[in-house]
């Protein structure tokens, strides 16, 4: 008599468990298949946004309906799923939420009278979009960017030249200078337009690295030098200004100490690259609106107050 009493609670739990095995299933499918969802919209409005192909935030807003369509046919065996599918953009982020709820019916559990068992969850993802920038690096290649960049550097350029200049501008007729004589040396000697060449280097490569996986022209770089006049080294609205490599190898040949000017015009050099800006600034949300950014380097030595330059 004891053992029936017992057999009814015992069978009561056990069953219980078997339900909660069950519901358990059940939620990591969906939870399973919510983060999938979640992955996949990201992902697709990480597309939409790099293609940048027609309007892009209603595309973005039409993702709601293909992720419940693909929610909906994964879950097809699992019945009475309620879902919600939420996608926001915020600038450059992205944020895939995916909510859903169930009711699953309980098998043993009836015996205490519990019909099923109510089970939710929500998962999210977020890309974050590296903006369109335009960079402009400007570089100040006068004379006095030829001082030796360290005082051993200096020290060196006086036993070489008998100046710790190496800016010298080379007479009529004569091939080689004190600039070339220093990079020469062995081992090189180091002046002021050598550690900004570096400094243009290292911009490159951190670039390059923010733009890899994006669309070509994410990042676009333009290298401008200047003394009296403004020169371009690398024109931003032409397509190698997203080649990386391509500029690394321009700068690391072209980028020197200026050879037939002495002042430094940096006014007149900023405004002379303000007229090569012809596309607006803007939030960096498509090609046509990038974030701009202006990077001088230069030792801030400036000889010459005329604000008139000409650019080639």
């Amino acid at each position: 008599m004891l053992t029936a009493l017992m057999l009814v609670p015992v069978m009561g739990i056990a069953g219980l468990a078997v339900d909660y095995s069950i519901s358990s299933l059940q939620h990591s499918r969906l939870t399973a298949l919510a983060d999938s969802t979640a992955l996949l919209g990201a992902r697709r409005a990480k597309e939409i946004i790099e293609e940048g192909v027609g309007r892009i935030n209603p595309r973005i807003d039409g993702l709601d309906a293909q992720l419940e369509k693909h929610f909906k046919t994964e879950a097809s065996q699992i019945k009475g799923v309620q879902k919600k599918i939420q996608v926001d953009r915020k600038e450059q982020d992205v944020t895939v939420t995916v909510s859903w709820n169930v009711n699953v019916p309980s098998v043993f559990g009836k015996i205490f009278a519990q019909q099923s068992y109510y089970i939710r969850g929500t998962s999210a993802s977020t890309v974050s979009l590296q903006p369109y920038l335009h960079l402009y690096l400007l570089v100040d290649v006068s004379q006095s960017m030829g001082i030796g960049a360290s005082r051993e550097d200096q020290d060196r350029l006086v036993k070489l030249e008998g100046c710790t200049f190496a800016c010298h501008l080379p007479e009529s007729g004569q091939k080689s200078t004190s600039y070339a004589r220093a990079r020469a040396a062995d081992p090189k000697i180091n002046t002021r337009v050598d550690i900004a060449r570096e400094g243009v280097l290292e911009i490159i490569e951190a670039a390059k690295g923010l733009a890899r996986g994006s669309s070509p022209d994410r990042i676009r770089i333009g290298v401008y030098t200047f003394s009296n006049t403004l020169k371009t080294l690398v024109d931003i609205h032409q397509p190698i200004s997203s080649k990386y490599d391509e500029i690394s190898k321009l700068v690391e040949k072209q980028l020197i100490l200026g050879r037939t000017e002495g002042g430094t015009n940096l006014m007149g050099a900023l405004k002379s690259l303000e007229q090569n800006m012809t596309t607006q600034p803007g939030d960096g949300l498509s090609p046509n609106s990038p974030k701009v950014a202006v990077i001088v380097l230069s030792d801030g030595v400036m000889n010459s107050t005329t604000t008139v330059m000409n650019s080639k």
